[in-house]
């Protein structure tokens, strides 16, 4: 049976997911989600090296239907693949994708001062994922996410608004040695890919890179257009294009969200609907009192916490 795009989905709906080996679940899932459950497969189209390792999945699903002939008589109860079966030796760190995703998170706090509602919403995904049972006490680094759960509800009891968080150096150490074993742990990857050097290229091997020459009087001339910005908004950012971006910085208490909710009402008074996103404050009380003390409530000023 050749699998390509068309029939991917329905020849893993008839094998039934349950059923297949763990190196095909782990490639299902990733698939699921670049293609958006296989509603949208373009960036299988667009990017060469996405398109080598679904191909690759695409080819293993394939030798697993054949080992296990007709898609009709796969049960569930009876039949199993082990990863042998596709070439592959297991490896205990190569299953651990959600727990790696926390840890990111983790470490990606050290060192950062954090507010108290940004340390509860990663428990509280955190506990849903032990709850779903999508990390359990079998995860071979239950040990370190129970360690990571401890510490963050330390520091979420014992502070009041914001904190300087801080990792131990041998913390650092062991979970960056996880993240090294879950990296190298994929065995199914394309060997002779793999062992493929690529050169240094000179800049004079650019090529033909496009470069906009005009005359400076011409240039000086050109009529842009702005989005019309007035008062003190126009002093203090400008009167910036169509689609420009901006970002905020600055310690806590310093007025960031203050001045976020201004500018939105300034936005949506002028010039349309704007969306607000509190994905810190959520639409709590604390959202409702900056839009009343600035006074910027509006039919067209719309506020989300995701």
């Amino acid at each position: 049976m050749r699998i390509t795009t068309k029939n991917y989905f329905k020849a893993v709906r008839e094998v039934g997911f349950e059923n297949l080996p763990e190196v095909l679940k782990k490639s299902h899932l990733v698939i699921e989600e670049k293609t958006d459950n296989g509603k949208d497969w373009g960036i299988y189209e667009d990017d060469a090296e996405v398109k080598r390792v679904f191909d690759l999945a695409f080819e293993k699903l394939e030798e697993f239907i054949d080992k296990k002939g007709d898609l009709s008589g796969v049960k569930s109860n009876t039949q199993t693949t082990s990863d042998e079966d596709l070439g592959n030796t297991k490896n205990k760190y190569s299953g651990i994708s959600n727990e790696i995703k926390f840890i990111h998170m983790y470490l990606n706090f050290h060192d950062k001062v954090l507010y108290k509602n940004t340390i509860g919403l990663f428990i509280d995904d955190l506990q849903k994922a032990i709850t779903e049972k999508k990390i359990t006490k079998k995860s071979p680094v239950a040990k370190e996410i129970m360690e990571m759960q401890e510490s963050a509800l330390k520091a979420f009891n014992s502070m009041r608004n914001a904190k300087h968080f801080m990792l131990r150096p041998e913390m650092i150490k062991k979970l960056k040695g996880i993240i090294e074993k879950y990296e190298n742990a994929y065995d199914d990857i394309d060997e002779s890919y793999a062992k493929e050097k690529k050169k240094k290229k000179d800049l004079n091997g650019l090529g033909n890179v496009p470069v906009n020459i005009m005359p400076s009087q011409e240039f000086a001339n050109l009529e842009f257009n702005t989005l019309g910005f007035t008062g003190k908004w126009l002093d203090f950012i400008g009167d910036p294009a169509p689609g420009f971006t901006a970002m905020v910085f600055g310690m806590p208490k310093m007025g960031k969200s203050y001045l976020c909710i201004d500018f939105a009402g300034y936005l949506a008074r002028n010039h349309g609907k704007v969306l607000y996103v509190a994905k810190e404050e959520k639409l709590d009380a604390t959202l409702q009192k900056k839009l009343k003390d600035k006074d910027v409530a509006h039919e067209n000023l719309f506020v989300s916490d995701a």
